[in-house]
């Protein structure tokens, strides 16, 4: 074998050597920082699995209580439900008999209306049936009072008409018997 191609052969051994060694070296690096990782980790272990611990402990007891509260939650909302539906019927009810009180309100308004109208067609007809009355009254009271009063004037009249005619023919003066016929009417 020719010495360039040993030399060649030797180089490439060589590099092979070579790279060997990095790759050695690199494995090396590798490990130790494995090693130290693994030393951090052993480290953080026991904390991690103290957290992890509490942290069960708290996700147990965190169900349990959302357990408890979607118990509670779920129990008021069943009694939410019953009460509103109580409270929807109670205003059912109270439509109902508000209905019912407007309608007899309603009712006992227009009656009292109809009664108010025949109240005061009552009272008109009793007020024209008075006033009827108490004109027959007047007329069948105040017309016998008005005949016996022209009676009465005309007896004063012929009275005083006849005593007149006395007087003047017993000679008294012709003013006095003009002064006693105004006397005469005016009383």
């Amino acid at each position: 074998m020719s010495e360039t191609y040993q030399l060649w052969l030797t180089i490439a051994v060589g590099i092979g050597a070579l790279a060997l060694l990095i790759q050695a070296i690199c494995i090396l690096g590798v490990y130790s920082k494995f090693k130290e990782v693994q030393e951090r980790f052993n480290a953080f272990l026991p904390k991690a699995e103290a957290t992890l611990a509490n942290a069960e402990k708290t996700l147990n007891e965190s169900r349990q209580q959302i357990h408890q509260a979607t118990t509670r939650a779920t129990e008021l909302i069943s009694k939410g439900t019953e009460l509103i539906e109580k409270g929807n019927g109670v205003v059912q009810t109270a439509q109902a008999q508000l209905v019912k009180v407007n309608g007899f309100v309603d009712d006992t308004t227009r009656r009292a209306k109809v009664q108010l109208d025949n109240v005061e067609g009552l009272l008109d007809y009793s007020v024209n049936r008075v006033k009827h009355s108490v004109g027959m009254v007047n007329d069948t009271v105040t017309w016998p009072v008005r005949e016996m009063n022209a009676v009465a004037s005309g007896l004063r009249a012929a009275a005083g008409a006849f005593f007149h005619k006395r007087r003047r023919g017993s000679g008294d003066n012709e003013s006095e018997p003009a002064n006693n016929h105004h006397e005469t009417i005016s009383r």
